[in-house]
C-alpha cells in the first residue's frame, strides 16, 4: 500500500489544488468555459468516489495502513474543483461586473 499511496495527504491536496485552480483560471478568462469546466468536475467527483465506493478492499487496506484520516482527506479531497469551481462561480455571476464594449 505505500509504495502505490503516499505517506502524507499534502501531495494529493496539492494535486486538486492545482486541477481547481486550472480549471477556474480558465473560467477567469470567459465564461464559456464553463460550459467545460463543470463536467470535467463532476467527473473528478464522480471517478473519485465510485473508485472508492466500488473497491472495497482498497479502501479497507487503506484505513488499516494508513488510517481513517487519511481515508476521509482522500475522499474528500476529489471534490476541491467542484467546490472552488461553485465558489467562484457564486462570485463571478453575483459581483463580477462584464465587461461591455
Amino acid at each position: 500500500m505505500h509504495a502505490k499511496m503516499p505517506d502524507t495527504t499534502w501531495p494529493i491536496w496539492l494535486n486538486v489544488v492545482v486541477i481547481a485552480l486550472f480549471i477556474v483560471g480558465l473560467c477567469r478568462l470567459s465564461r464559456w468555459f464553463y460550459l467545460l469546466a463543470v463536467p470535467v468536475a463532476f467527473l473528478q467527483v464522480y471517478g473519485g468516489l465510485t473508485f472508492l465506493a466500488s473497491n472495497v478492499s482498497f479502501r479497507n487496506a487503506m484505513i488499516q495502513e494508513l488510517g481513517f484520516s487519511y481515508f476521509v482527506q482522500f475522499a474528500c479531497s476529489y471534490a476541491v474543483p467542484l467546490v472552488l469551481l461553485g465558489a467562484y462561480a457564486y462570485y463571478d455571476f453575483r459581483y463580477r461586473q462584464r465587461r461591455v464594449a
